[in-house]
């Protein structure tokens, strides 16, 4: 992408060999300007290929008017991928658009759903708009239920809310059951559901500190919160949330704590230490730990990212330190 103006975005997800990278360029000569990328990982001469031009990739349209050449102003996404085996499943990505550029914006939430066969992209998908109200999406996280089928939580701006959108009757969905203002606050939300359809939220609340959210199903009517960190035992914290589910399900989740930003010890990890996977079991503030994750570096502000690794049985989170990218590897 050197040869382009700068993206706004890029999501990153990976399945089977290959690399999926969604970007928002932005691009004022008529080029395509959404697009998801595929890069094979063992391949490194391609993770350079320009949209525009070396190697294939996928570009968008949306339902509501957006061409491949005006879908240029995507602030941020988040991405998710159905794994069906073979190479083949489906390709989830939640986006933001801010209407940037023109006299009266109006900010939109979009899923993109796509099939992946043979680890290949179709030559275009068309993205579903979620809703634009309050401003929606700033910060947004998509995962997949047990059935494979999305959920999408994302706060709105305009109202200060957590939201949570999803469609559990098609792969493919155009049409989105909406949970408006479940909570207050939402900046920094992320999401993970788990093998049993239980969703765990993580985000910032309105009194920057960090909650913690779960239900049941996407049917629950009644989804129990807990306040992990609050800022006025622990500073302003909650920032950058990323949450993840370990193998048995326990949740944890990486974030900053503001308070203690530009040092070494501002990047945090939650986890799960109960025994039992329920609603009332992850509420119970006794059953969750708390600690500064080790940096060699002073931790950024910016998103965090973390992941359960399977086969060492560990979370590992990337967080920017020190102007660069480190992975934090950790042991317990």
């Amino acid at each position: 992408f050197g040869s382009m103006d700068p993206m706004f975005f890029t999501a990153n997800n990976i399945m089977g060999n290959y690399r999926y990278m969604a970007s928002c360029l932005d691009e004022w000569t008529g080029v395509n300007t959404m697009i998801i990328k595929r890069t094979e990982n063992i391949d490194t001469n391609y993770y350079a290929d320009r949209g525009d031009g070396n190697g294939t990739y996928t570009y968008l349209t949306s339902n509501d008017g957006r061409t491949a050449t005006t879908f240029n102003t995507v602030k941020y996404g988040s991405m998710a991928i159905r794994n069906n085996g073979s190479g083949n499943g489906y390709i989830y990505v939640a986006l933001y658009d801010d209407d940037s550029r023109v006299t009266s914006p109006t900010p939109r939430l979009y899923l993109t759903s796509g099939a992946v066969t043979g680890y290949a992209l179709s030559a275009t998908y068309v993205a579903q708009r979620i809703t634009n109200s309050n401003n929606p999406g700033p910060w947004n996280s998509v995962s997949l239920l047990s059935t494979g089928h999305p959920v999408v939580v994302y706060y709105t701006q305009t109202n200060n809310k957590l939201n949570m959108s999803y469609n559990n009757s098609t792969f493919l969905p155009t049409t989105f059951t909406n949970l408006a203002s479940i909570r207050d606050g939402g900046k920094y939300c992320s999401v993970a559901a788990d093998s049993s359809n239980l969703i765990s939220i993580s985000y910032q609340n309105n009194l920057l500190g960090l909650s913690y959210l779960v239900y049941n199903n996407v049917s629950d009517g009644s989804p129990v919160e807990i306040t992990l960190e609050t800022a006025e035992n622990d500073g302003i914290t909650g920032f950058n949330t990323s949450i993840a589910l370990s193998g048995t399900r326990a949740p944890y989740i990486s974030y900053i704590n503001n308070s203690l930003l530009n040092t070494k010890k501002a990047l945090h990890l939650a986890k799960f230490n109960g025994t039992t996977i329920t609603k009332a079991e992850l509420t119970a503030q006794t059953n969750w730990e708390y600690m500064t994750v080790p940096s060699t570096e002073v931790v950024n502000s910016e998103k965090t990212v973390i992941k359960w690794d399977g086969t060492n049985n560990r979370p590992v989170i990337a967080y920017k330190g020190n102007n660069y990218i480190w992975l934090a590897r950790l042991v317990f």
